[in-house]
């Protein structure tokens, strides 16, 4: 009664109750699902990536071609070190890439593609009488009524990057200015039809296209406390974003070790005798990797040896 009486001060317009009730009906009546032409995208897909990821295994001798980290670390031991696999960056290499590249980074465009996961999608939450219903969520978007970032950004999860359009929910990384930790939190994937005003926000770390109210960490000076703001209002200044933190977990991890151990991840990898090879082609990468070994010098048998490098 008394969480009543205090929303009884902000009563909710009668424009908003009848777009609630189309959203119901909308939601009751469902959406109408092909299904036979569901099973059919589902079963031609199965059968165009089995021969994909056949010819994939023949042309890189690779387990899993479809291991971000295996084709990375292939390309570099042959020469064609990449930082990402992104469609932009994969798009870009095609056009001067000398063969063999040119054929396995088109095999590893064409696995990457997500336009039939939708199908997938679609069969899970179709009902008996072949109708989707309850596609949609009244007024989300965390209750501002408007929807955030389009399906092709990417959201760090426990298991990794991954698309927002291919990640189904479940533990994602939220930045905090407590401490400027990063802890990951259970969420939930949801998705809403747009229309309307966008913002694209495009620095060297960061580009992202969103709706107006989408409010993200900023500072408005460099010395200045963190708050939270529209990408609206955002246009009006330059923003500082967060773009690291502090991994907040309860493991006895050192945070340096951490860090190296996450470097190591990203740009490295384990040989069969238990030591560790990391590959660089950028400068900045060489002697940030320097800094992170000598931060974690307190790791037992904690050694390293460079070779030579260049810029070009």
């Amino acid at each position: 009664m008394a969480i009543q009486q205090k929303l009884s001060r902000f009563p909710v317009p009668e424009n908003i109750w009848d777009e609630y009730h189309l959203d119901q009906e909308i939601n009751d009546r469902g959406i109408g699902v092909d299904m036979e032409l569901v099973r059919q995208a589902i079963s031609m897909d199965a059968r165009s990536n089995e021969k994909l990821t056949a010819r994939m295994r023949r042309l890189t001798d690779l387990e899993n071609p479809n291991s971000v980290q295996q084709m990375k670390q292939w390309l570099a031991e042959n020469g064609l070190e990449l930082d990402s696999l992104d469609k932009k960056e994969v798009a870009a290499l095609l056009k001067a890439a000398p063969a063999p590249f040119s054929e396995v980074l088109l095999l590893r465009q064409q696995l990457a593609k997500s336009s039939v996961k939708k199908y997938t999608a679609m069969e899970t939450a179709v009902c008996p009488d072949g109708r989707a219903r309850g596609m949609f969520q009244f007024y989300g978007a965390n209750r501002t009524g408007r929807f955030c970032l389009t399906g092709d950004h990417e959201v760090l999860t426990d298991t990794g990057w991954q698309r927002l359009d291919e990640w189904d929910g479940g533990k994602i990384a939220c930045w905090t200015p407590n401490g400027e930790t990063v802890s990951f939190q259970k969420a939930n994937a949801l998705s809403f039809p747009y229309e309307g005003l966008m913002y694209e926000y495009t620095d060297k770390r960061i580009a992202q296209i969103s709706t107006p109210d989408h409010k993200m960490y900023v500072k408005r000076r460099y010395d200045g406390e963190w708050q939270t703001d529209t990408v609206e209002n955002m246009e009006h200044y330059r923003p500082s974003i967060p773009f690291t933190g502090y991994r907040q977990t309860t493991a006895g991890m050192e945070h340096n070790i951490l860090r190296a151990l996450v470097m190591v991840q990203a740009d490295g990898c384990f040989t069969e005798d238990g030591s560790v090879i990391l590959s660089f082609v950028k400068l900045r990468k060489v002697k940030r990797c320097k800094a992170l070994l000598r931060a974690a010098d307190k790791c037992p048998k904690t050694s390293a040896t460079f070779s030579d490098y260049s810029n070009d």
